[in-house]
């Protein structure tokens, strides 16, 4: 069970990549986070925290490093705009954990 209804699981999002309703993700992690640890999830947008924009009306998760105020705070954006998005928990980080 997600731990908040803004927030969802990587185990959640996993078996809808690639699928008709996979949601836009977008991934906001800083330079310095992703200079770091390079990777970026299956399909996911590198954009800055303050270039997003809502070109659509499909959901979006936001993705972090850690997924704590940067993504959520670009997804509590996103949903003041009308946009369903919600945040990795855990960020980046929670999806390399689950391999």
């Amino acid at each position: 069970m997600c731990p908040a209804p803004h927030l969802t699981l990587a185990e959640d999002l996993a078996p809808r990549l690639g699928s008709a309703d996979a949601p836009r993700l977008i991934d906001v992690c800083l330079d310095e986070d992703f200079a770091l640890d390079p990777r970026v999830l299956p399909g996911a947008e590198r954009l800055s925290y303050d270039a997003v924009a809502v070109d659509g009306d499909g959901p979006v998760v936001v993705i972090c490093q850690k997924g704590l105020k940067l993504s959520q705070g670009v997804a509590a954006l996103l949903r003041s705009r009308g946009c369903p998005a919600r945040a990795l928990a855990g960020g980046a980080v929670a999806w390399a954990d689950a391999g």
